[in-house]
């Protein structure tokens, strides 16, 4: 089970101390919690560049894809019950990439995490 990433501060602190993973065409900054108390879980943030993008149906269309990429891996994975990490995906391709491909590399990047 994941949540969204919110909170200027928390954000920013997986920003500024967390650990940055890349494999084309997402990069993953990630940042372990301490959090004793509450339900253990991943809490993600997606990040689509105006830039690289600059429809606004592409952009959530990417969103929409590294969420549900994110939820399958995650689903599968028996490990995630003792995972306490804020993670924050940015997208870098300048062109829409089929949803195979970014399943793909968010399961290669989220082996990194356990």
């Amino acid at each position: 089970m994941y949540h969204n990433l919110k909170g200027k501060k928390r954000i920013s602190e997986v920003f500024d101390s967390g650990k940055t993973k890349f494999i084309y065409p997402v990069k993953m900054i990630f940042l372990k919690r301490n959090e004793i108390e509450g339900q253990s879980s991943i809490s993600i943030g997606v990040g689509v560049s105006k830039k690289n993008l600059p429809k606004a149906v592409d952009r959530n269309k990417v969103k929409r894809r590294i969420r549900e990429a994110v939820r399958k891996v995650l689903k599968d994975s028996e490990s995630v019950s003792a995972m306490e990490y804020d993670v924050f995906f940015i997208y870098v391709s300048k062109e829409l990439l089929a949803f195979k491909t970014i399943e793909n590399v968010i399961k290669r990047l989220t082996k990194a995490l356990k």
